[in-house]
């Protein structure tokens, strides 16, 4: 669940971070040396504001796959010992 609410607000977030990187790239292809000068430093921040976005998506993120051993008559998947937990399973280890 907070994986969900931190992708639906980064979602938000991200988007007009980028709507803005893209009209300062096209103004600063019109204006002076000065002006592009200042154009890059804020299409540099917004790229750096995009990274602080993507690492808190990354620590928010669930664990994608653990490993596990492969139980007896369980499919390809267990053969190599994965196993990716579901919703429930982090219910589950969240109550222990």
């Amino acid at each position: 669940m907070i994986s969900d609410l931190a992708a639906s607000v980064a979602h938000e977030v991200r988007n007009p971070l980028q709507v803005t990187r893209g009209f300062l790239q096209l103004l600063a292809g019109r204006g002076d040396s000065e002006s592009k000068k200042h154009f890059n430093i804020a299409v540099s921040e917004l790229d750096r504001a995009s990274g602080i976005i993507t690492d808190f998506l990354t620590f928010a993120k669930p664990e994608l796959e653990t490993v596990s051993p492969p139980e007896p008559g369980g499919g390809a998947g267990a053969a190599r010992g994965h196993h990716r937990p579901s919703r429930g399973d982090a219910r589950r280890q969240a109550a222990d």
